[in-house]
């Protein structure tokens, strides 16, 4: 009988070996499975995340949505993060600045009103339930009429994204 404990190291290696980590990668990666408390954090973290190699050898986990995401999705992403001045990396880690929020809701606002995905779908590339997409989009509508700077933001990003020809202009 196998356990949990096995089972999971030997996850961790297949994920490692199918990302090509460096073995002190891996080696860091399996202290980090072992130290966390329960089987569940583990396999939503696995199954969640994959992890990139980012500046000073630090790993940093990153939604696996972004590396499998169509090419005109990810142009998306890389404009509107480009049109706020954020950092993509700390976009991607679903940090709750204002800036990263409000980045996000607009994203959402696009792939639903502007390229027609479902709920679900906009839901699933930024790990979020259908509901807190309903909610993005509302506060989105909201913030249009409301606030000026969120506005000009807005139509600075679908600006590049027309230019870039990712959207319709409408």
């Amino acid at each position: 009988m196998i356990t949990i404990k096995e089972y999971t190291e030997e996850v961790v290696k297949a994920v490692a070996e199918k990302l090509k980590l460096s073995s002190m990668e891996t080696t860091h990666l399996i202290r980090v499975v072992k130290e966390l408390e329960n089987y569940k954090k583990y396999k939503n973290k696995i199954i969640n995340k994959t992890y990139t190699k980012i500046r000073n050898g630090h790993l940093t986990p990153t939604p696996l949505k972004l590396h499998v995401m169509k090419e005109n999705e990810r142009k998306i992403v890389e404009t509107a993060v480009d049109v706020h001045n954020i950092d993509l990396y700390k976009f991607i880690e679903n940090d709750r600045k204002i800036e990263m929020v409000d980045c996000r809701r607009q994203i959402m606002y696009i792939f639903r009103k502007k390229l027609g995905y479902s709920l679900n779908k906009v839901a699933n590339v930024f790990y979020k339930d259908h509901s807190s997409v309903i909610h993005n989009i509302r506060k989105h509508e909201d913030l249009i009429d409301t606030d000026r700077v969120y506005t000009r933001l807005y139509n600075q990003m679908v600006t590049a994204l027309v230019e870039k020809k990712l959207i319709e202009e409408n």
